[in-house]
């Protein structure tokens, strides 16, 4: 199971580093990001594609609508 932190390098994972588990950003933080670097035209679009993205069934899901988010600056 992945440790969740804030980013790279927040004190949680600073403190993980020694160890061997895959790190994993804080979901929230990860919405806030995208939404803080998207236009506000795409914030309800991008919500929900996170959403979905976090509550896939499988990992083929979540890397198939993980490709699908749009990039903040086109779209």
């Amino acid at each position: 199971m992945p440790a969740a932190c804030d980013g790279p390098n927040s004190p949680s994972s600073t403190a993980l580093r020694g160890e061997d588990l895959p790190i994993q950003r804080c979901t929230v933080h990860k919405h806030r990001n995208l939404l803080a670097h998207a236009p506000k035209r795409l914030h309800d679009e991008l919500a929900e594609d996170c959403r979905d993205m976090i509550y896939a069934d499988t990992d083929a899901g979540v890397e198939l609508r993980r490709k699908m988010l749009p990039r903040a600056s086109g779209a």
